[in-house]
């Protein structure tokens, strides 16, 4: 059984690499990653359906084609937007993505659902079994799955070359029955591979970025911090974005001089984000009383320290913490509140733009207090797109500062407060602050906010568009929108009717799998533990997002997640073997177990609204993992045992149920990536969720 936990470590830390370095590199956003996860998972079903009946590969090659196929995916990851032609910090068309994760992801996928078959088959061959055997087959990848995510995420999460990672298949010859000399021979060549995909990883990331030159390149627990150059202009990347350049520097003085210009004599001031340009020296020619530099991210706070000179740093308070949790346990207040965040194009920095972010800024900030940010958009001409995303965020700002001033521009800069802010107010504290500036001037101020530009915007925002929450993330929505429309142009969805036919749409879905599992029995089965693992993975899918909104680290700490998830997914199917196998089952035993599920899920809404700090959040969400695993790994010793009386299908009972349960998880990671979170929101979809359950409660208790 040790060869299955070997399997486990190796698919938990192949994932989470991969995963990374697509999410980064191509997809941009959690959403496609949740895509790529099923398309791993349904490749995983496939590949173990494959394995049934034929062996297409021995025991002894495995190793060597997990380390040349994640070697493979891991370059072609970093080099494929070249051949399309977008540049790094590009999203890619959905289409694109898609293609992408079929490929990069389906062969290892493919090849863990293989390897888990022919396993369970070579020690059913060999040993003497029970129907307590076959659940033991996914406890123990489980708990390995759990190994993997553990030790990636405290050792592991900030590595800057993925293809040392090639040479982890090693690690099976240690557990599998191959002769001593096919297994050095084999091992000599992962080796080698490693050590030559590893040495061009400089190249490959050099390619990537066009021939620029490559300034630093370090791994973060959340991702790549990227620095380059090329034509004498310095680029820097923060987990797959464009954070700043050193030709910003128009924008820098626009950005904070108008800015500051809306208060009389700014005193404290606290800029969040990146600061890779020349924003910080800038505020300080306001002589404040008080810098603080916000950033969640340790590596992008050391490198602000290095770019500061040695006066600047004694005026700057450097603070690594997460934003949102410091403006809700700090009490300090400040004249202004700078954001430097790229826009919503994923929910990492969706959690920037949101209600209850905004809300948290208005009671950090002084009496009359200024907040800014800025936004993409357009100087004179809204396209559709652009007004639908434009009028999500700030019909939101709306929601909690009675005032606010837009530059519009490709950039749109917006000062937010409670109190008025005029034209006339900015010009002359800007005029008569004699703030040294190298590009803005007065006459350029004058032209961003005339006022026949601003009336011109006003009227076109639509107040009709929804406001942009944590758990209903229209303003990331409506951003992708805006993006996929440059390779769609004519993807214009309405939220509001399209939310109708989905849920419509997924009732009769829930009745189509009923009327399918009172075929017979065994199909009822079958469709159970389809039903589980759609589900399950749904559910974890909303653990992640609430996981982000709360705490900002699911790249830190999606290890941990998944791993108590596998975790009490082997716990669940050890227990619930050894609980069947001393007492049996009971007729309504497949009821009760809904049942579990349906209360469950009400939890996670509960505790939701239960628990406000971040940390309660956060060791409710690892806690909310850990059980769910449970509850689906009790399911594959509950429908083994139901099972097990058929002798012509037992040795393929693992199989198939292992082809059942990812065959629910790839649909539910499609459904709540294209469906569920874009347009229902968490709790739409988690009502969904609730019926599926009580369906198969129902039909299982009667």
């Amino acid at each position: 059984m040790a060869v299955f936990i070997i399997l486990g470590i190796t698919a938990s830390l192949y994932q989470l690499i991969l995963l990374r370095e697509f999410t980064f590199s191509i997809a941009k956003n959690e959403l496609s990653l949740v895509v790529a996860i099923g398309v791993w998972i349904i490749f995983c079903s496939l590949g173990s359906l494959a394995g049934r009946k034929k062996r297409f590969v021995k025991i002894s090659y495995l190793p060597f084609f997990y380390s040349l196929i994640f070697s493979l995916s891991a370059a072609l990851i970093h080099l494929v937007k070249k051949t399309a032609g977008l540049s790094y910090y590009e999203i890619a068309s959905f289409g694109f993505i898609a293609v992408s994760a079929l490929f990069f992801f389906g062969a290892i996928g493919f090849l863990v659902g293989y390897s888990f078959s022919l396993l369970c088959r070579n020690y059913l061959d060999r040993n003497k079994y029970s129907s307590s055997t076959f659940a033991n087959f996914f406890g123990y990848e489980a708990l390995g799955f759990f190994i993997g995510g553990i030790v990636f995420t405290f050792f592991l999460a900030t590595y800057r070359n993925p293809f040392i990672f090639s040479a982890l298949p090693l690690l099976f010859y240690l557990f599998i029955s191959v002769k001593l000399r096919r297994k050095i021979f084999f091992a000599f060549f992962i080796i080698v591979l490693t050590f030559f995909s590893a040495q061009s990883f400089k190249k490959i990331i050099k390619s990537e970025f066009k021939g620029a030159k490559i300034i630093f390149y370090k791994g973060t627990p959340y991702g790549p911090v990227i620095g380059v150059k090329k034509n004498k202009v310095s680029s820097f990347y923060l987990n797959g974005s464009l954070a700043g350049s050193s030709e910003d520097l128009f924008w820098d003085e626009k950005f904070i001089h108008t800015t500051l210009s809306a208060l009389k004599e700014p005193k404290d001031v606290l800029f969040i984000g990146s600061s890779f340009s020349n924003q910080l020296p800038e505020i300080l020619k306001h002589k404040v009383k008080s810098l603080h530099y916000l950033s969640l991210n340790k590596t992008v706070v050391s490198l602000a320290k290095k770019r500061a000179g040695r006066a600047e740093k004694e005026k700057i308070k450097f603070i690594i913490a997460d934003p949102r949790k410091y403006l809700k346990t700090n009490r300090k207040k400040y004249d202004c509140i700078i954001l430097n965040k790229p826009p919503p194009a994923s929910l990492s920095l969706n959690r920037f733009f949101t209600y209850e972010f905004f809300k948290l800024v208005d009671e950090r900030l002084k009496t009359g207090g200024v907040f800014s940010f800025f936004i993409p958009s357009k100087r004179d001409i809204l396209s559709p797109h652009i007004l639908k995303f434009n009028s999500c965020i700030l019909n939101t700002l709306d929601q909690v500062f009675d005032n606010k001033l837009l530059l519009p521009s490709d950039s749109m800069l917006v000062i937010a407060s409670k109190r008025e802010i005029t034209s006339r107010f900015i010009f002359d504290n800007f005029s008569q602050s004699n703030i040294s500036t190298d590009y803005l001037t007065i006459y350029h101020l004058k032209d961003y906010l005339a006022k026949n530009r601003r009336s011109y915007f006003r009227e076109k925002i639509d107040p009709a568009i929804g406001i942009n929450k944590d758990h209903y993330p229209l303003g990331f929505f409506y951003y992708l929108s805006l993006e996929q429309a440059k390779f769609y142009p004519h993807f214009f969805p309405e939220v509001k009717p399209a939310k109708n036919y989905i849920i419509f749409i997924f009732i009769l879905f829930g009745l189509f799998l009923i009327s399918l599992s009172l075929r017979s029995r065994k199909a009822n089965y079958f469709i159970s533990t389809f039903v589980v693992g759609f589900s399950s993975i749904t559910l974890t899918a909303f653990v992640f997002i609430l996981f982000q909104v709360s705490c900002g680290a699911l790249f830190e700490m999606v290890g941990i997640l998944t791993g108590l998830f596998m975790l009490g997914l082997a716990g669940g199917t050890f227990f619930l073997n050894m609980v069947l196998t001393k007492f049996g089952l009971k007729r309504l035993s497949l009821s009760f177990y809904f049942g579990f599920w349906v209360l469950f899920s009400l939890i996670l809404w509960a505790g939701v609204n239960l628990f406000t700090q971040s940390y309660q959040m956060m060791l409710f969400l690892y806690f909310y993992s850990f059980v769910s695993g449970v509850l689906t790994g009790a399911i594959y010793p509950l429908i083994s045992f139901y099972l097990a009386g058929d002798y012509r299908i037992r040795k393929t009972i693992p199989v198939s149920l292992y082809a059942a349960d990812l065959g629910g998880s790839f649909l539910g990671t499609l459904i709540v990536s294209v469906f569920f979170i874009p347009f229902l929101g968490v709790w739409a979809g988690l009502s969904l969720i609730v019926y599926f359950l009580v369906l198969f409660f129902i039909r299982n208790f009667y």
